[in-house]
């Protein structure tokens, strides 16, 4: 009977070890179970995660050319302007332009009136006879009859000068009665003046004839027969500068003046004279550019440049760099050089005062392998894109990059020609699980792909 009961015990806790066994075992495979469905399920996220959505975009690596540039604001002007400056004074009597008149060098473009002109250029004539006249006395001697000349102009001279003082002293009697003007008591006074500067140099001419010459005479009386030359020289100069022509084929743009102004020749006063107009050669255009001094250290002479101008949208007009400005100037509160831009505009389409856009080709590299900028992302120095193959799976790629323009850059290596990259709706959280694998795998440079 006890042995009984002992054999009793033991199938019973064989029996409750068994069943033990049993729930182990049960736990076991429930728990492998829900490890292998939470597995299977993030698997499935993560390869829906890393699928391409609608609304991401992709553009293809290509090989291409890259240019490094500098972009600044710009103004066009012709590369030659020339304000026309007369080189006679007086009254413009007829004009012959008009603001955007082609202009050929030598026309005519202007007429100043010419009674002034001839006027000084008789006087200047009558000053030259006198002068010679006294040359050729004072350089020789006379004859009895030389002397019965002078003489008479003497008489001559002084019967004038009697007349002029008996009309100077009727004019003041009617002046004093009402009867007749200041201008005409300071005409008759005027009269009385020269009557009296004619008569004293017929007696001075007399008294060198008769006291004869010095050598100190001589050469002066010379020297003002020089100066009477020039003088009418100036004169008929002034008088062919009536007319004012053009000194360069081009167009006018600017016109300061209008028929009836006077102006002042550039020869006779120290600011340079009155302008007529202004004309500028349109064949060839200037861009004056405002660089940032940050990259002035980067513009040569010589460099391409592309012009997008505001009047000709889309349309890029070519150019070199022609000169750097030392000096720099304020814009804005920023500091800017100005470069010259030579611009071709052969068409004249470009017009002074155009706005337009300089791009400063500063650098360019043939034929290498582009990537487009948006597709690039950085992380502490390493920079990664994310290629999409032709079932829309995505892989995070880091690749090396050489140059950028920031539009596009250029891959050195990791990538190759025609293959598609995220440019638009770029996962950039998704590098951060790429990050983790690799930390979690020793950093070894794993490249997370999912198939």
């Amino acid at each position: 009977m006890a042995l009984e009961n002992t054999v009793k015990k033991k199938k019973k806790r064989k029996k409750k070890k068994n069943t033990l066994l049993n729930w182990i075992f049960l736990v076991i495979l429930v728990a492998g179970v829900g490890a292998i469905s939470w597995y299977s399920y993030n698997q499935t996220q993560k390869e829906t995660k890393w699928k391409l959505a609608d609304y991401q975009g992709t553009e293809s690596t290509y090989m291409g050319d890259l240019q490094l540039s500098i972009l600044a604001a710009a103004t066009l002007q012709p590369f030659e302007v020339v304000q026309v400056r007369p080189e006679a004074s007086g009254k413009i009597e007829e004009l012959y332009i008009e603001i955007g008149d082609w202009v050929e060098e030598g026309q005519p473009m202007a007429l100043l009136d010419q009674e002034d002109l001839y006027n000084q250029l008789e006087a200047a004539r009558v000053d030259l006879s006198r002068s010679q006249a006294n040359y050729d006395l004072v350089s020789r001697g006379y004859t009895p009859r030389e002397l019965q000349g002078y003489e008479a102009q003497i008489d001559s001279a002084q019967l004038a000068l009697n007349e002029a003082r008996e009309d100077l002293n009727y004019v003041k009697e009617l002046h004093e009665s009402g009867f007749a003007s200041d201008e005409e008591l300071d005409t008759a006074e005027y009269t009385v003046e020269q009557a009296e500067l004619n008569l004293r140099q017929a007696q001075d001419a007399l008294d060198v004839l008769l006291d004869g010459s010095t050598s100190e005479e001589i050469r002066s009386a010379s020297a003002s027969v020089q100066i009477s030359r020039l003088n009418v020289q100036n004169a008929e100069n002034s008088l062919g500068d009536a007319t004012i022509f053009c000194p360069m084929s081009g167009v006018v743009l600017e016109r300061f003046v209008t028929e009836g102004s006077v102006i002042v020749s550039s020869l006779a006063s120290f600011s340079g004279g009155d302008p007529v107009c202004s004309i500028g050669d349109l064949s060839s255009m200037k861009a004056y550019a405002y660089v940032d001094e940050n990259d002035i250290g980067m513009v040569e002479i010589g460099q391409v440049c592309e012009l997008d101008v505001d009047a000709y949208r889309g349309e890029i007009f070519e150019g070199l760099v022609l000169k750097i400005h030392p000096q720099a100037v304020s814009q804005g509160g920023v500091t800017v050089f100005t470069v010259e831009v030579e611009v071709p505009n052969d068409e004249e389409r470009l017009m002074a005062g155009m706005s337009c856009e300089v791009e400063i080709i500063t650098e360019k590299f043939d034929e290498v392998l582009l990537v487009p900028d948006p597709a690039v992302v950085m992380r502490d120095d390493r920079h990664w894109v994310f290629v999409v193959d032709e079932d829309d799976r995505i892989e995070a790629r880091e690749i090396e990059v050489g140059e950028t323009n920031y539009e596009y850059t250029e891959v050195i290596s990791g990538l190759e020609e025609d293959e598609q990259v995220i440019v638009r709706g770029v996962p950039r959280d998704l590098l951060d699980e790429v990050l983790e694998d690799e930390e979690s795998n020793g950093g070894g440079g794993l490249r997370i792909e999912v198939n």
